[in-house]
């Protein structure tokens, strides 16, 4: 087997490889996206306790600046305030096409048809500022787990890996409206997972485009075409200093592509004088005769 078609092969095995490997991912994200809808399906069954020992604690009596405004609000509103003040802000923006996207893996973008400029939205559907409507309003409870309040670093596959064994260190019982140190926490939740899912479908997208150009190339290597097409001459220009005048002198660079373009030019020559029936002239030879005649045209002889 040749080096090509042993550097061919190796590709093709990469390329099956991360396809798989990003395919698994995919599966395991749109699982943990199921796993969240069930809990916050099981919340909407559990009984809410008070909170108002919670919320009137010493540890939320100071003042925080907005990130959006930067304007000063006490600690128990300031999660809101920039809640609202950046959907405020959001909706100054649009992000849209004129048509509608004809694949929406998982339903991911928002897709809702925007009358002002006659267009179809293309954030994230969770986290879409102008369309989206919150799916937990039924609930009664937090439902917050505590486990992720640990201070520890944790990639995204590990903050949903097991939710049965998140939740059995408990989550919050508080009533979902009052609750101010988890608000909104399951949007936030959706959102990151289906940020990471569209990642991880773009890295999908790409090597399944890398395979397909391999497999292009693979299927026009070595026709007789591709080799008359594929002709290079490699050369080095350099400048005459007297005259300015780019020469190009060729270089030994180019000895296996003159090799190539001449088995190619031998194999046609065989084929066209079968064709035709009769003794094929080389071009080599027509030129060697001028040559000669040329030469004694010259010297007289």
């Amino acid at each position: 087997m040749s080096y090509s078609m042993e550097h061919s092969q190796h590709l093709r095995d990469t390329a099956e490889e991360q396809i798989q490997f990003f395919t698994n991912k995919v599966r395991i994200f749109a699982d943990f996206q199921d796993e969240l809808q069930k809990w916050i399906s099981v919340t909407e069954k559990i009984e809410s306790v008070s909170e108002i020992t919670v919320n009137n604690s010493p540890d939320m009596d100071f003042v925080l600046h907005c990130s959006v405004c930067a304007l000063e609000f006490p600690a128990k509103l300031i999660v809101k305030h920039m809640e609202r003040c950046f959907v405020r802000n959001e909706k100054q923006s649009c992000y849209g096409t004129p048509n509608k996207s004809q694949v929406n893996p998982y339903n991911i973008f928002c897709e809702q048809f925007n009358k002002a400029n006659n267009t179809f939205c293309k954030r994230l559907r969770v986290l879409c500022s102008e369309h989206y409507k919150s799916t937990e309003n039924a609930t009664k409870v937090c439902g917050y787990p505590f486990a992720w309040n640990k201070n520890k670093f944790r990639p995204v596959i590990k903050t949903f890996d097991d939710m049965q064994a998140l939740l059995q260190e408990g989550f919050c019982h508080c009533p979902r409206k009052n609750c101010l140190q988890h608000h909104n926490w399951v949007q936030n939740a959706m959102g990151l997972i289906d940020v990471e899912l569209l990642n991880l479908l773009i890295k999908l997208d790409e090597w399944f485009e890398k395979k397909r150009t391999l497999q292009v190339s693979e299927t026009m290597r070595g026709d007789v075409l591709s080799l008359f097409c594929d002709k290079t001459v490699r050369s080095n220009t350099s400048v005459d200093k007297d005259n300015s005048i780019l020469v190009c002198t060729s270089s030994d660079s180019g000895l296996a592509d003159d090799m190539q373009y001449q088995n190619a030019e031998q194999f046609m020559n065989a084929t066209m004088a079968k064709i035709k029936g009769a003794d094929y002239t080389d071009c080599s030879d027509v030129c060697d005769g001028i040559m000669q005649v040329h030469f004694k045209n010259i010297t007289g002889k």
